[in-house]
């Protein structure tokens, strides 16, 4: 986890002496609220049938531009949609957050959701910054990411 600011919280504590002492700390945004910022990216199906998913509020229309194309036969011979690396042009996604503590957790439900049919379905959900499958939709992630965490300041 990156810190979303680098400012610095005084904490004292008295000590008996008459006096305080102050020590300086780094904080992190995402600490101070006890929990790390998870977000499912989506787009089609996910949008208007989420399922299960454990999602809190309602979708946000400024997620990254990604590659996606209706490129994936299902198992149930529908065509869908999925991320097509060099697929121009590339389509805005969605976002909203997630109601999970860890990222193995949201890979978990999220890959069920999608490729349940697998023996291993969390390794349909990508994650970044270490999970993307795709070095040009990591990075594209990535800036998207950062911005992200700047606006949570």
């Amino acid at each position: 986890m990156t810190e979303a600011t680098a400012s610095a919280r005084a904490t004292h504590e008295e000590k008996g002496t008459g006096r305080m002492e102050f020590s300086v700390k780094k904080f992190d945004l995402l600490e101070e609220l006890d929990s790390m910022l998870i977000v499912c990216l989506g787009w089609g199906p996910l949008i208007w049938e989420p399922r299960d998913l454990p999602l809190r509020g309602g979708w946000f229309a400024d997620g990254p531009f990604l590659p996606i194309e209706f490129a994936r036969q299902s198992i149930d011979g529908r065509i869908t949609l999925v991320l097509v690396p060099r697929t121009f042009p590339l389509v805005r996604s969605f976002w909203k957050p997630m109601s999970v503590s860890t990222v193995k957790e949201a890979r978990k439900t999220l890959g069920h959701r999608e490729c349940e049919h697998k023996e291993k379905p969390e390794t349909c959900a990508d994650y970044w910054p270490r999970g993307c499958k795709t070095e040009s939709v990591g990075r594209t992630v990535g800036k998207w990411a950062k911005g992200l965490q700047k606006l949570m300041r």
